[in-house]
């Protein structure tokens, strides 16, 4: 806007300045070799257009018209709805990489214990093997048979056993945490699969963290980061300022009163106490 007013002013002098015309009261004659009137035989002088520099001028400045203006509002509500749903589908898209990596990670922890069983199972056959070979007797080779089948059955006991407490210990916490939605039904709604998020990668270490801590770590993160940014925002007050904002709360109004004064005698007044009983 600031160059088009300024391209606007100098078309303006470079039409005051091209103003030919004599002032007022010049009767000075023009110079014999500069005669203004065109040649006889000259067809193609025309008058200059009074008007030639309209169109400059409505060049400079620009209008738009009530449907340039709709239709430029009808396209930034278009872009902003473009920009949500892409947000959207980017965090549903997240989500559901999430869930697959947390399948993953289930799946090869249970592969894990398949594969530590089938050794141990390979290793107990193993040591029947070797004692057939050796010649063992059918009570020893009975007896190694019950201790395999009796140590398969405590470890399957143990699993499931492991397993359940587990899901009801999940289920717990997951109760727990859902709790917090009748609290903070926003901040529940906006870390709830953070929080799956960040489990899924404690378990996969090792650790399982409850849910409701995970929580406020990320609730806290976001706080913390919240007041970073309005620190950033907000000037930082100088030393007189923060001197004249503090409020002296021992400072109380006196209340207007002459009686101490008057109570108080000046050096006059005792000079004339003690001379009243002397006669000079």
């Amino acid at each position: 806007m600031i160059k088009k007013l300024w391209q606007l002013l100098m078309l303006f002098l470079a039409l005051g300045l091209d103003d030919d015309t004599p002032p007022a009261g010049d009767d000075t004659p023009p110079p014999s070799g500069d005669d203004e009137t065109p040649p006889a035989g000259d067809d193609d002088a025309t008058p200059p257009d009074e008007h030639a520099g309209d169109d400059d001028l409505e060049s400079l400045i620009e209008t738009k018209t009530p449907e340039q203006i709709a239709a430029e509002k009808t396209t930034r509500r278009n872009d902003e709805i473009r920009r949500l749903r892409e947000e959207r589908q980017a965090e549903r898209d997240a989500r559901v990489r999430a869930e697959a990596e947390r399948d993953a990670e289930r799946r090869a922890r249970q592969g894990a214990a398949v594969d530590q069983e089938a050794r141990t199972r390979a290793e107990e056959d193993a040591v029947i093997e070797r004692e057939r070979a050796a010649g063992a007797t059918k009570e020893r080779l009975e007896q190694l048979e019950y201790w395999r089948n009796e140590q398969r059955d405590r470890r399957e006991t143990k699993r499931l056993a492991q397993e359940a407490r587990n899901m009801t210990a999940d289920m717990a916490d997951r109760t727990d945490f859902e709790s917090i939605r009748r609290k903070d039904p926003k901040g529940f709604d906006r870390l709830a699969s953070r929080v799956e998020d960040e489990l899924a990668k404690a378990r996969a270490q090792g650790n399982n963290p409850p849910r409701r801590a995970i929580y406020y770590i990320l609730l806290g993160q976001e706080t913390e980061a919240a007041r970073e940014r309005a620190m950033k925002k907000k000037p930082a007050s100088t030393d007189e300022q923060r001197r004249s904002a503090t409020v002296d709360r021992n400072d109380r109004a006196r209340p207007r009163t002459d009686v101490a004064a008057r109570q108080r005698t000046n050096e006059s007044q005792k000079r004339r106490e003690r001379l009243k009983t002397t006669y000079i």
